[in-house]
């Protein structure tokens, strides 16, 4: 199999793009988390007692009930927008993966995958992550929320809470910039949970893509993103190759951002010839590691990537590429 260094750089940049693109629908939940403590609310609000433990036990299982309604809906419809992104994540995928093909530098037949069909896939094909399949695990975690917001009020009853305290509880404290309330923890696990399903459908998208190519695609290759925030697992697996359907796929835990780039058949070797890899101001060596290269990039593509701060060090010499 021959590894194309064209490739894993078009791989590599289109990673740091896919991690916006996880930011950006996890900013797109921030109004379900509105609307969700709006509707909590509204219900604590209501109640007509000091405390509440004052409720009868009727009065209790009445304003649980409620709750659970009101979440319920609110989730179900995210969770239907969010399927739709993630449709729409695979289909733009896997045409990005087969038209990377086109940039190989010699002509390739390549079999495009419908969206329908890639994100099939993704939602046939469990996460590594978790060994849930792509519904479950996002429908598991949205119904695991609105328990913990109900075991949050049955808390509160068997400890006597204030309402005061149970707001507090739901919305946080001032002192802790409202982030020790469940909306936001409810805010951290959706974050884990988008991250998680989009690098898997991404993921899925390009295996599928792969495997309607056998004739040009071999294997692939596993790509970490080396920093701080890097498991050791990923570090361990970079740069490791396996065979198609027979490795491990990305997300291999909660948040993975590694990604995979498709190794070719023998007949391609002549392309690496030289061993260079193209970059977005010409050939460069292609043994640079991930931040040798990301140091000959424009200092506005360097802070997406690794942030103003670190950029800027990246940049005068204060962090090195090691």
């Amino acid at each position: 199999m021959a590894s194309n260094k064209h490739l894993t750089d078009i791989v590599t940049r289109h990673q740091v793009y896919l991690e916006r693109l996880k930011s950006s629908q996890v900013r797109n939940f921030d109004a379900t988390l509105r609307k969700l403590e709006k509707a909590i609310l509204q219900v604590v609000n209501s109640l007509e007692v000091e405390t509440l433990n004052d409720l009868t036990k009727a009065k209790l299982k009445e304003v649980l009930t409620q709750l659970r309604g009101a979440q319920t809906q609110i989730m179900l419809d995210s969770v239907d927008k969010l399927m739709t992104e993630f449709e729409k994540i695979a289909g733009y995928e896997a045409e990005f993966e087969a038209k990377s093909f086109g940039q190989l530098g010699v002509e390739v037949a390549v079999t495009y995958v419908p969206a329908k069909k890639a994100f099939a896939a993704a939602m046939g094909q469990p996460l590594s992550a978790t060994g849930q399949m792509l519904d479950s695990f996002v429908k598991d975690w949205a119904a695991g929320e609105i328990e913990a917001v109900n075991n949050l009020i049955t808390k509160g009853y068997a400890d006597g809470w204030t309402n005061q305290q149970l707001v507090q509880a739901i919305r946080g404290t001032k002192k802790a910039g409202y982030a020790d309330g469940i909306i936001a923890k409810i805010g951290r696990d959706a974050d884990a949970v988008v991250r998680t399903a989009v690098q898997h459908v991404a993921s899925s998208a390009r295996m599928q893509t792969w495997a309607a190519n056998s004739d040009i695609i071999k294997g692939y290759r596993w790509v970490s993103t080396l920093d701080g925030k890097t498991t050791q697992t990923c570090r361990s697996l970079d740069g490791k190759v396996f065979e198609l359907g027979k490795g491990p796929r990305p997300p291999i835990h909660i948040r993975c951002r590694s990604t995979t780039v498709a190794e070719l058949d023998s007949k391609f070797d002549f392309l690496d010839e030289g061993a260079t890899r193209s970059s977005k101001d010409g050939y460069v060596d292609a043994d640079l590691t991930y931040y040798d290269w990301l140091k000959k990039q424009p200092a506005s593509f360097q802070d997406s990537a690794i942030g103003p701060t670190r950029g800027k060090l990246l940049r005068n010499g204060g962090l090195t590429a090691e």
